[in-house]
């Protein structure tokens, strides 16, 4: 709305986005964010986003190890307008897919993007024809508020106090130097504050979480361990604020990498606020509360990325997504879950053997679940995936 006053769009019109300092988590993650209107009037907003395979950059799939700014990991869109009244901006198209390795591809998955917010939009609609415009917009705020009450009474059964959790990233891609990101989590009485401005000043390398990803990766573990069975609305996050400085690990300036920062830093902020949360956990007197306690989640992702010709003679960039099948913490009353994804992905598929075989010049001669991977106890971490495969069919040219 900073970019386009309301009075500019119309029906059918669509905003795209991948500026980390604007809420993606990186240049990858590419989004569509849509107006819906009912009777002249914006009531409501749709979005959907992805990771692309490939937006340009030094590397192929742009996960680029070797950068030191923005610059070098592909195309960066600021709020731009891609779709007008229901067409495609040829022109910005043309744009876009210039920028990629596998533009057709890259393309098809925005096209998806705006079939989804279609979806969406309909539903709405949908709704709104039913129950009329003024008894949905009741209905809303009823929600909001119930979640709200509901998470500041659960947040008054965790002791006041400050928690606090410090944690490393080692090797930006640039230098080979830990960076230090410290979380202090403040409760007092129903209201809990995420202080992030400690952490290291950003790095040369990759690395760096935007503020986005930063506010994600902290709010991931309390819906999980306080709000698991709350509706997920802005009356979740209303008790919660997370500050973060600008320049720093955890809030990256418009010029810092941000390629791997939300799988690295970012999450590596998720695992510090699940220690410092469950601290506080463990020491409510309410057992509902108690017994949310549990071990992090993984705090990085295995990132495998190949390019070349494929058995078919095409050029490809292939993110192979097997790294989200790492196992999950268990808590006090639970087994973690196996091949789990990360916090921000529960429930993450690994990508179906015979579908990566088709596409990609790969076989596969195993994948499956490590044994004994979650280590002992009577609630077990999850299992991480164990696999071997080789190229199959590849030119090697």
């Amino acid at each position: 709305l900073e970019e386009y006053d309301e009075e500019e769009l119309n029906p059918g019109d669509g905003i795209i986005i991948n500026h980390t300092n604007l809420g993606m988590p990186h240049k990858q993650d590419n989004g569509v964010v849509m107006p819906v209107f009912h009777e002249g009037d914006i009531v409501n907003w749709v979005w959907s986003a992805s990771h692309l395979a490939d937006i340009g950059g030094v590397s192929p799939g742009s996960f680029s190890p070797q950068v030191t700014d923005t610059y070098g990991e592909g195309i960066t869109l600021p709020p731009t307008k891609i779709m007008n009244e229901g067409e495609i901006d040829q022109e910005l198209k043309k744009v876009i897919q210039a920028q990629s390795r596998v533009p057709n591809m890259m393309f098809n998955d925005i096209r998806c993007f705006i079939g989804a917010n279609n979806v969406a939009r309909d539903r709405i609609h949908e709704a709104l024809d039913e129950q009329g415009l003024i008894e949905q917009k009741i209905y809303n705020e009823i929600s909001d508020i119930l979640t709200e009450r509901a998470m500041r009474k659960r947040l008054r059964k965790l002791p006041d106090g400050v928690y606090t959790s410090v944690g490393w990233c080692e090797n930006d891609g640039d230098n080979n130097e830990t960076y230090r990101i410290e979380v202090n989590l403040t409760v007092d009485g129903d209201e809990m504050t995420i202080d992030l401005t400690n952490s290291d000043p950003q790095a040369p390398g990759p690395i760096n979480s935007g503020p986005g990803a930063a506010l994600g990766c902290s709010f991931t573990p309390i819906m999980l361990q306080l709000g698991y069975d709350l509706t997920l609305n802005s009356g979740l996050t209303e008790p919660v604020n997370v500050e973060t400085k600008e320049g720093t690990l955890t809030h990256v300036d418009e010029h810092g990498a941000t390629g791997f920062g939300h799988l690295d830093s970012g999450h590596e902020i998720s695992r510090l606020v699940t220690e410092a949360l469950s601290k506080a956990i463990h020491m409510s007197d309410h057992d509902e509360i108690h017994d949310r306690a549990q071990a992090p989640y993984a705090d990085d992702w295995s990132i495998e990325t190949y390019a070349g010709v494929n058995q078919y003679g095409d050029e490809f960039a292939w993110l192979d997504m097997d790294g989200g099948g790492m196992g999950n913490g268990a808590q006090t009353v639970v087994d973690g879950l196996d091949a789990g994804g990360l916090s921000t992905q529960v429930g993450n598929r690994v990508s179906d053997v015979e579908w990566k075989e088709q596409s990609y010049p790969v076989l596969h001669l195993w994948r499956r679940l490590r044994q004994n991977g979650g280590g002992p106890g009577e609630f077990r971490g999850g299992s991480g995936v164990y696999k071997a495969m080789t190229s199959w069919g590849a030119t090697t040219d």
